[in-house]
């Protein structure tokens, strides 16, 4: 709190010494991005930043379909080949033509191994770049690769070898084609933006967008609550309450296609039996969660969020997704723990929803002799925790996994894959994680993935509760806001 707090003043220091121009926005967020290269996200906070700098060749609609960015159209030629043509007037913030060749570098960079990118596996299966001219090239695969096209719209945004050239890397400054450029970035504290006159798309309304970050609920609604803040989002129901029905401010919601899910570490005892992970599974309540965390306004889930229809199994074709705790106790006693066990929970401390999901799980977990203590650490040291180390026992996360159901499955839980953060390994699911990449045809597909939504839910390497929601509190002089189901800044 004294941290937060001193950040809000910091902030509201930086205002005053410089004033606010007529037509900045200044913004509330209560997560740094940690790192702005679009070689390098590691997590949905990172994307959702990248966007204003590094466009995509398509990104997503409203209703999550793809629409052209900076590709004005694509055709597929055959199962394996991709044909794209850029838009003629896309330009980088230092004056260079974006074009076929910038495409290809940002792929393989990405794909680069010493790099290393976290965003590789939607690219991985490109072979080759054939570039035929300027502003027309073809992607080809080795094999059918059914999610291409999310893949070049997620995970790749478009930079240029000058920038990385001249910064080494583009996690804290670089250049790119988008509406505003980087003109700030203080760790924790400031991001700060400015409009790019040239963006393809045409000149922002906005003249700059300083996103303060405030990682407390309370400090951020009451900077926000005092005029010092246009707008600011929260990823926390509770964090909301005192702001609605405030004259002058608007909350805005989406379900968006985010889960929480929790992580058992299966290399350690006892998360390396099965039976262990599906009487967790069984002891959870996962309405109770919604309810509790969310005042209802979250919906339980499965490894595919309920947003996204096409996919997504019903609840109950999963096993002991209706709360079971005589079976979940046998399941203990039969994997040799009949008075349950210790163990640790990990959670981000800037986020106080994981931390009141935790809470209510532990409790949950303890109705069956499991005794949990949580531990809230900081968002950079649990990054490192979870996907470089993979040091912990269990841990909770969100992610946003509303596109193809591959990006739900193939990086979590392939047993080669370094995303692989839970250490599972299964040759039928990493069969099943195959075939779904290089099925062409839905019917097909949707019996990969239901498959693996039953196997993943019966083996519980991770354990999947709710759909969360997204929230922006926006003061009326705020017009035209745009809260995106995937709470992209587009």
């Amino acid at each position: 709190m004294r941290r937060n707090a001193l950040y809000v003043v910091l902030a509201l220091a930086l205002v005053g010494s410089f004033g606010i121009a007529q037509k900045t926005l200044r913004y509330g967020y209560p997560v740094d991005p940690i790192n702005l290269d679009p070689a390098q996200m590691s997590h949905m906070v990172a994307h959702r930043f990248v966007a204003f700098l590094y466009p995509t060749m398509l990104r997503y609609g409203d209703d999550l379909s793809l629409v052209p960015h900076v590709a004005e159209s694509y055709r597929i030629i055959d199962d394996n080949t991709y044909e794209f043509t850029l838009r003629d007037d896309v330009f980088f913030h230092h004056g260079e033509k974006l074009t076929s060749a910038h495409v290809k570098y940002s792929i393989e960079r990405i794909q680069d191994p010493n790099v290393p990118s976290p965003e590789a596996f939607e690219v991985a299966p490109i072979t080759e770049i054939q570039i035929i001219d300027d502003l027309t090239f073809r992607l080809i695969t080795a094999e059918p690769f059914a999610p291409i096209l999310h893949g070049v719209t997620f995970g790749m945004g478009i930079h240029s070898p000058v920038t990385v050239e001249q910064y080494g890397d583009l996690r804290y400054q670089g250049s790119g084609t988008g509406p505003f450029k980087l003109v700030e970035y203080r760790a924790d504290e400031l991001v700060v933006f400015e409009r790019n006159d040239a963006f393809f798309g045409g000149a922002p309304a906005l003249d700059r967008i300083e996103f303060h970050i405030i990682v407390d609920d309370v400090a951020r609604a009451t900077a926000l609550m005092a005029g010092d803040l246009d707008a600011a989002t929260f990823y926390t129901t509770k964090g909301t309450l005192p702001m609605r029905g405030q004259p002058g401010l608007t909350v805005h919601y989406v379900g968006q296609p985010t889960i929480s899910h929790y992580h058992l570490n299966t290399r350690r005892e006892p998360f390396d039996d099965a039976r262990v992970r599906l009487a967790m599974s069984c002891a959870l309540d996962r309405q109770a969660i919604a309810d509790i965390v969310f005042f209802g306004e979250a919906e339980p889930t499965g490894p595919i969020p309920p947003s996204m229809t096409t996919w997504a199994l019903p609840l109950d074709e999963f096993e002991c997704y209706t709360r079971d705790l005589d079976r979940a106790r046998a399941l203990l006693a039969d994997a040799g723990y009949p008075n349950g066990f210790s163990s640790t929970m990990i959670g981000n401390a800037g986020n106080a929803s994981d931390i009141e999901q935790l809470q209510v799980m532990a409790e949950q977990f303890a109705e069956i002799g499991i005794q949990m203590e949580i531990r809230q650490i900081e968002w950079g040291e649990m990054l490192e925790l979870w996907i470089t180390q993979k040091n912990f026992d269990t841990l909770l996360i969100g992610s946003a996994t509303g596109r193809d159901p591959d990006a739900n499955f193939y990086r979590r839980f392939l047993s080669t894959d370094t995303r692989n953060t839970v250490g599972f390994n299964d040759p039928h699911v990493d069969e099943l994680l195959k075939l779904g990449r290089t099925t062409v045809g839905f019917d097909a597909r949707y019996e990969i993935y239901a498959e693996l939504q039953r196997i993943i839910t019966t083996e519980s390497p991770k354990i999947f509760t709710v759909q969360t929601p997204l929230y922006d509190v926006v003061w009326d002089h705020v017009q035209n806001w745009n809260l995106h189901p995937m709470g992209m800044f587009y």
